[in-house]
């Protein structure tokens, strides 16, 4: 069986069917697990108030696109022309959807 952190990693889940598995889109991921190039678009910022209103006044909201420059535990995203470094953190999530890779 495949772990979920794994299919977090590859962005996509598998449901067994009657053709074989069928890849079906995530609905969204933690920012942290998108590789470098992936291009996606911020789903929801979740978390205690006060870090999610910093979080959106940097940039990181709702319907945003946003690509992986550098990733791990303190990554580097680029954000409407601007790279921003975003270390991970137990305070907040930031949830994507994957677009694709550049």
């Amino acid at each position: 069986m495949v772990s979920l952190r794994l299919i977090y990693q590859v962005g996509l889940r598998f449901s067994l069917t009657g053709s074989g598995l069928e890849k079906l889109a995530l609905e969204s991921m933690p920012l942290r697990l998108l590789r470098r190039g992936d291009a996606a678009e911020i789903d929801q910022v979740i978390g205690q108030p006060e870090q999610v209103h910093r979080l959106q006044e940097l940039g990181l909201r709702a319907g945003v696109a946003v690509e992986m420059v550098q990733p791990g535990s303190t990554c580097i995203v680029r954000i409407q022309n601007q790279k921003l470094c975003v270390r991970d953190a137990d305070l907040f999530s930031v949830l994507v959807r994957l677009r694709g890779t550049t």
